[in-house]
This record gives C-alpha cells, sequence and structure tokens, in this order.
C-alpha cells in the first residue's frame, strides 16, 4: 500500500501474505497474472526494498505497462521521523590519560573498547564502557583514587557482572585515576587501568563565585550541559584542596589570556588559553599549590567559556 506522500506500508492482511519456514524460505503463488508487488517484514526487523514482480498469464502474455512509480525515485519520501537536534562541534571529553585502551584477554573472552565517557552528562557521574567477545565475565568491580590526596590508596566504586557499562559517583573538583578488575568464566581475574579523569566542581554551583561581565549558555557537550562565558575583567573564587589549580574550559574561536592565584598574597601567574574553532573542551592548569586555599581566576583578555573547576596533580 503506498500514501500519498509515497511512503509504502505492507499489508500483512492480504491473502497472499505468506510466512517463511525456519530456513527463512517461503514459496509466494497468485492466481492472477500482472504486476506484483512484495516486501519482508518482521517485528523488531528493519523492512526490506520493495520488489516488484511480472506474474505471466497461462498463454504467456506478458504483463502490462508497470505501475507509474516502479522506477527509482529520483528523491527519497519525506521521513516521518523529525531529525535530530544539531550538536555542536568539538567534544566535551576529560579524560587526561588512556592508559587502559587497547583489546587484551581476560582468560577465554576478549575485552576492548575500555573507555570513559563524560559527553553532555547532566547528571555529574562519569561513564565506563567496555566490549566483550566469546561470551561474558561472571564479575567485575571498578576502583578509583586521587593523587592528589595525602596517601592516596585505591577505592571500589561499583561492580557488577555481565554488564558492560557503569556511571560512577566520584569525588568532584579532583583528577581520578581509574581501573577495572574483570573475572571471565575460565582462567584468572585481570585488573587492567582504565585510566585518569578531571571531575569538575561545576561552574553553577555556590562554592564557586563569579563576578563581572558573564553570561550562561546550554552547551550539550559540556559537563552538566553548561557553562559560564567570561569577559574581560570577570572573576572566579573558589577553595580547593593542596594540588594544581584546573580549570576545565570549552574553547572559545579566538584565545583568552587569564591570571591565576592562590591565596590573597600569592603571585599571579599568567596562562594562555588556545583559540579552537571546534570549541572542544580544554584543560588548564596553574603551578601546583602545597596546601589548601582559595584560588583566584581574573580574564585578562578574550572569553573564556568556563564548564568547572578542580584540582589536578
Amino acid at each position: 500500500m503506498t500514501a500519498p506522500n509515497g511512503v509504502q506500508a505492507t499489508v500483512e492482511t492480504d491473502p497472499a501474505t505468506v510466512t517463511t519456514n525456519a530456513a527463512g524460505q517461503a514459496a509466494l503463488v497468485w492466481t492472477t497474472p500482472g504486476w506484483k508487488r512484495i516486501k519482508a517484514t518482521a517485528p523488531g526487523y528493519v523492512r526490506s526494498n520493495r520488489l516488484d514482480v511480472c506474474v505471466l498469464a497461462a498463454d504467456g502474455r506478458d504483463c502490462d505497462t508497470p505501475p507509474a512509480d516502479i522506477g527509482t525515485r529520483p528523491t527519497p519520501p519525506p521521513s516521518p521521523v523529525p531529525n535530530p537536534p544539531k550538536q555542536p562541534e568539538g567534544r566535551g571529553d576529560l579524560v587526561v590519560d588512556r592508559s587502559g585502551g587497547g583489546s587484551f584477554a581476560v582468560g577465554n573472552l576478549r575485552i576492548d573498547g575500555l573507555r570513559v565517557t563524560t559527553d553532555g552528562n547532566p547528571t555529574g557521574l562519569v561513564g565506563v564502557r567496555w566490549n566483550v567477545t566469546g561470551g561474558a565475565t561472571t564479575a567485575w568491580r571498578i576502583d578509583y583514587r586521587v593523587p592528589t590526596d595525602r596517601k592516596p590508596r585505591w577505592r571500589r566504586a561499583a561492580t557488577g557482572n555481565a554488564q558492560i557499562s557503569k556511571l560512577l559517583d566520584l569525588p568532584t573538583a579532583r583528577g581520578v585515576e581509574l581501573r577495572i578488575r574483570l573475572t571471565p568464566p575460565t582462567g584468572k581475574a585481570v585488573t587492567r587501568t582504565i585510566g585518569s579523569v578531571v571531575v569538575p566542581l561545576d561552574d553553577r554551583v555556590r562554592q564557586v563565585a563569579i563576578r563581572g561581565t558573564v553570561k550562561r549558555r546550554n552547551d550539550p557537550l559540556a559537563w552538566r550541559r553548561t557553562v559560564t562565558e567570561l569577559r574581560r575583567g570577570a572573576t572566579v573564587r573558589t577553595t580547593l584542596p593542596a594540588g594544581r589549580p584546573t580549570l576545565v574550559v570549552r574553547s572559545h574561536a579566538k584565545r583568552a589570556v587569564i591570571q591565576v592565584r592562590s591565596g590573597s598574597k600569592g603571585a599571579w601567574q599568567r596562562l594562555t588559553i588556545r583559540g579552537r574553532k571546534d570549541g572542544r573542551t580544554a584543560i588548564v592548569r596553574a603551578k601546583q599549590r602545597p596546601k589548601s586555599s582559595t584560588v583566584q581566576v581574573r580574564v585578562v583578555s578574550g572569553t573564556v567559556r568556563l564548564d568547572g573547576v578542580a584540582i589536578t596533580r
């Protein structure tokens, strides 16, 4: 059946409808000659392309003039599904170390695609994903460690069995290291490094005081999907533990210059944020600080699209 806009649907109630056997085969029989139109369909599958068949008369006469739409259409019919909203360019990647990539064996299984995902998660959770071939794991455990802690140690973040992804609730305003231990049905468990990721304190929280010429904007690929645009003279003030003050920014087309100071009497450090037309996430680090203190950031020139702040090593 063909609708006025050219979209075609399979008429499953037609008497000529048949069901395939276990081998996927079916015999089609018609009692009248002429052009016949067939499609294959099944719940949960994509419908096949249309097939037009000429059934000859008993005396061998050919079919009449074929249907007007039997030829290839110059343009496809309009889709009933709306186009997804346009995504911004660039990436919202907060991973700073990917040492856990590649493919490796875990007993009788093959693991690949081990990765961290942070793009545009409004919940503030960090995703970990991987692929398994050859079966399924019987158990896995993900641990995390904060290298800027006075005594860094591994802590359990999540456990599971056959799943191949997990969202993690990790300490904020920190750089965090991740590892995974995978147990196969046969063989020994394997522990593998996943990598390191920055989990920022979001730009909208009250612990981050922002003053000056600013604009709040939505960004689907930013951490928690928002950024704060800071213009010349704008300032950011927050308190952070010992470590390197780190800004997470969504790059602007033109470069920006900022100054960072620890404490009320510390020297200002001048940093340049490189301009990028694709607007991808960038990690900007200041000098190491031996103890907790207030951190101040001042925009000297350009536009800074602040996504969050953290401490890294």
